[in-house]
């Protein structure tokens, strides 16, 4: 787990909510808070599509953040910046058996519950903390550490900057 401050956050949340920096990213849950506030859960609702849509969504109970983030940006755009913000993205099941096979870790991916990005926005800082979920308990943390070290690379290639905390 690693505890990231963003420098810029005017960069970082048009990077979140206007271009696909993290739209790879499966949707967890969001909170906005504007003059409302309004809870996203982001598992998907399979009796809301079709068979065929079915098809062509992510293999995961959540979404994907491409096809929440204009949700999300409509209930943020306006003149007065929201009060809060918190989004969790997960990884999906196929970044993960990646991130497991390239780094060499000797885990199953089926005692993985999730690898999380926790992202919240308040007083116009945004704090990014990772988490890792297992369902089995371990002492091995190279998963964690490949995961922290995916994070800081993402972000690095998209050009956020930030502090370690």
């Amino acid at each position: 787990m690693i505890s990231l401050t963003v420098t810029n956050t005017s960069d970082f949340m048009n990077k979140l909510l206007v271009k696909e920096t993290f739209d790879m990213l499966l949707l967890s849950e969001a909170d906005i808070q504007t003059g409302s506030f309004y809870k996203i859960d982001g598992r998907i609702n399979t009796s809301f599509y079709t068979a065929e849509e079915l098809e062509t969504l992510p293999d995961s109970q959540y979404s994907n953040w491409k096809m929440q983030r204009p949700h999300v940006f409509n209930l943020i755009k306006g003149k007065k910046v929201p009060s809060g913000l918190k989004i969790i993205f997960a990884l999906s099941k196929k970044a993960i058996a990646k991130l497991i096979e390239k780094n060499d870790i000797d885990l199953d991916i089926d005692s993985v519950d999730g690898l999380f990005i926790n992202v919240n926005y308040k007083d116009d800082v945004v704090t990014i903390i990772t988490g890792t979920s297992l369902k089995t308990f371990t002492l091995d943390k190279s998963l964690e550490k490949a995961f922290d070290a995916y994070i800081k690379n993402t972000f690095e290639m998209a050009e956020i900057a930030y502090t370690e905390n």
